[in-house]
């Protein structure tokens, strides 16, 4: 999650602005036109008012995408140049504060021409990621024994045109045995297997087209960086949504070893509790998994095995969906307390998706997670 603190200005002063403390807020939007190597060339004056879009995805490849519809006026050339909106609010003293929404790659579309003769283009854009995708090896690809992941990461993407700058978590992992990927492999397919290997988050490129590569945290773990609720300066809209789908949830289970070099071996686990709600005394009925596992030497560690994975199929994720004002400080799984009176349980939720039109007086959509355990 981006500060709000920018420009000169305090957290506290900019929220209350943005909550409307101070009377009407004041919504603005700019384009800045970037080099293929990321120098600022000017600001954009053809894009049309309102025309802009904006949507996260943490769970996509390319988690960040956007619409905008561009005057043909020759500024452009869609194949090097980049976008980098703007969103601003405009303070009590009459300055501004400011975030940018991201930095993107366009798409050349075909002109099309309206009824007063005006040339345009409705352009889909993508964030950085998009380089990965598109660039591979072209020789076989070789990361040796006892380099660290983290190197080997930085390795890659300081050797891919396209990609300025990057913030990756130093770890002290390194590769227990070399590894090779074959010639025509996706970059982003090398970057996202080292970082399987370490547990890491998926990359991602921040509002100022940074390459992000961090730890994994586990939400329970994490602080929560904003307060979503229905108080008096409250930017939340009243059409909130939840889900908690339960439907066809396993609350048996029969775990088994088929080997022809050992014992058959068998564990079961039911879920009877009678303060689940899919437990067989509440649903009134059972509902059986059967899970092989492929190896276990005895019972007793097949019943840990069994224990494990019973706890981790009764995670389930409750989701929420709300409507706020425009919310500028949002990037990628935000962690933030949510209470929305008489719909979801408060607690700390992770932000999955958000969207919002560059638009004033538009709103922005959220969906957000929370882990719960149903055992």
């Amino acid at each position: 999650m981006k500060s709000l603190a920018v420009n000169g200005y305090t957290a506290a002063a900019v929220l209350d602005q943005i909550r409307g403390v101070f009377g009407k807020r004041e919504w603005a939007f700019r384009y800045q036109l970037l080099s293929k190597t990321g120098a600022i060339l000017g600001d954009l004056t053809n894009v049309k008012e309102g025309s802009g879009s904006i949507r996260h995805d943490s769970e996509a490849v390319i988690k960040r995408t956007g619409k905008f519809t561009l005057v043909e006026d020759g500024s452009i050339d869609y194949y090097s140049n980049r976008v980098k909106p703007w969103i601003r609010i405009k303070m009590p003293d009459g300055g501004w504060a400011e975030w940018p929404l991201g930095v993107f790659l366009l798409t050349t579309p075909t002109k099309g021409i309206d009824v007063a003769s005006v040339i345009a283009r409705d352009v889909d854009a993508y964030d950085m990621t998009i380089v990965l995708q598109d660039d591979t090896v072209t020789d076989r690809y070789f990361v040796g024994s006892g380099a660290k992941y983290t190197d080997a990461i930085i390795e890659l993407l300081s050797n891919t045109s396209g990609i300025w700058t990057w913030n990756v978590t130093p770890s002290l992992a390194t590769l227990p045995a070399a590894k090779e990927w074959d010639p025509g492999t996706l970059k982003y397919d090398i970057i996202k297997d080292l970082i399987n290997s370490i547990s890491y988050n998926d990359i991602w490129f921040d509002g100022n087209g940074v390459a992000q590569v961090t730890p994994y945290v586990d939400p329970n773990d994490r602080t929560a960086e904003f307060d979503y609720s229905t108080d008096a300066t409250s930017v939340m809209l009243p059409d909130a949504e939840q889900t908690l789908d339960l439907f066809g949830r396993a609350n048996s289970w029969v775990f088994f070893v088929s080997n022809p070099d050992q014992t058959p071996l068998r564990v079961t686990r039911v879920n009877a509790s009678v303060d689940s709600p899919t437990s067989t005394v509440n649903r009134g009925r059972t509902i059986t998994k059967m899970v092989q596992v492929d190896a276990a030497p005895d019972l007793f560690v097949l019943g840990q095995i069994a224990d494990q994975k019973v706890l981790e199929e009764t995670l389930v994720f409750e989701t929420v969906k709300f409507r706020t004002g425009l919310m500028p400080m949002h990037e990628n799984i935000d962690m933030y307390t949510f209470d929305y009176t008489t719909l979801a349980p408060s607690g700390k939720y992770f932000e999955v998706s958000w969207d919002m039109q560059l638009n004033a007086g538009t709103t922005m959509n959220h969906v957000a997670r929370r882990a719960v355990q149903i055992l």
